[in-house]
């Protein structure tokens, strides 16, 4: 067995081993998926589902590809480890896996947007271990 150093990414994840503790960061995560969505310059959202939603099985709007959708949902469910005040939500879209029409799309992509506005927000508010020393 031979040792490959310090461990960088795990499923994802970036992670940080310091002497007392290991942080693992899901940033990394969060903007393979917006890339991958064409997503990376998105507005953020202060909400993750809108308070006027209507989800129900039938709808007349078209119907989107599957495949996408839920790749999407997926890798929200793996984001709600780090995240949990998007798992509600996230497991209320996940109930609408049969047909998929426009609306649940739009409902993924503002719970992305909202995944995207707390990590803007909590980058714009100073560590609080620089505070101190």
């Amino acid at each position: 067995m031979t040792d490959l150093g310090l461990l960088h990414y795990y499923f994802g994840m970036q992670v940080y081993q310091y002497k007392d503790y290991t942080y693992l960061s899901p940033s990394k995560y969060i903007s393979y998926i917006l890339q991958k969505l064409r997503m990376a310059e998105c507005k953020f959202a202060m909400i993750p589902v809108s308070l006027r939603i209507t989800v129900s099985l039938s709808s007349n709007s078209h119907l989107v590809d599957a495949t996408t959708y839920r790749q999407l949902n997926d890798s929200l469910l793996y984001l709600t480890i780090f995240k949990p005040d998007i798992s509600f939500v996230v497991n209320l879209m996940t109930l609408f896996m049969q047909k998929i029409y426009v609306e649940y799309l739009n409902a993924i992509k503002k719970i992305l947007r909202y995944v995207v506005g707390k990590r803007i927000l909590l980058s714009s508010i100073p560590s609080l271990f620089s505070l101190g020393s």
